[in-house]
């Protein structure tokens, strides 16, 4: 009996149809020779039998392909290597959004964006980004269903017809799903990392 194949962590790296790496989608499985696609948001698959040609299988099918187009639009969703340095700051009338603590229900609610201002321009693309970063942190902050954004480029466009930024737009349900788990949890982590640097002490519960 044929030994059955490992995932392969160059996989990660490698090409797919869009001509983008497959770290975008792409994650190992449970099992070493499993793998999962976090934009389909599939149960384990195997790759024991055909290794990467299991892969370029999946990565073929025309639910994946939509998949993809829901996701990631026609602006590439790009993760910096430092996020808090590029939400720290903004232009004076496209301003980036920063997180505030959440408050009890007896006290004032604070708004889930701070403004900054200063003198840079930001292109297109980026205030597009922006505004779906800041959406998708106001439907996690606020405990919106990922379904009520599905349709919500279409209204955005008849709202502001003249904006070329909801032209755009293009965060619906399964994209939101994939910026909040995947796009601002690297932003949060580090903003927890700088809190807890600058701690003289701390305690860590561990929740199961």
């Amino acid at each position: 009996m044929p030994r059955k194949i490992d995932f392969c962590s160059k996989w990660l790296l490698k090409f797919d149809n869009t001509d983008r790496v497959c770290s975008r989608w792409l994650t190992k499985g449970k099992t070493s020779n499993s793998f999962r696609c976090i934009v389909c948001n599939t149960d384990d698959l195997s790759c024991g039998n055909g290794g990467w040609y299991d892969l370029k299988k999946h990565f073929d099918l025309p639910k994946h392909i939509q998949c993809m187009k829901d996701v990631f639009g026609s602006i590439p969703l790009v993760v910096s290597p430092h996020p808090s340095a590029s939400l720290s700051s903004n232009t004076n009338d496209d301003s980036v959004c920063t997180t505030a603590s959440s408050t009890s229900v007896n006290q004032t609610r604070i708004s889930f964006v701070n403004i900054y201002n200063d003198q840079r321009s930001l292109t297109r693309v980026v205030k597009v980004t922006r505004a779906e970063c800041m959406w998708a942190m106001a439907t996690s902050q606020l405990g919106f269903s990922y379904n009520s954004s599905q349709f919500l480029p279409e209204v955005f466009r008849f709202m502001f017809p003249g904006s070329q930024i909801a032209t755009d737009y293009s965060l619906r349900s399964r994209k939101m799903s994939y910026v909040i788990s995947h796009g601002t949890v690297y932003y949060l982590t580090n903003e927890l990392i700088k809190d807890v640097r600058k701690a003289y002490g701390f305690t860590l519960f561990l929740m199961r």
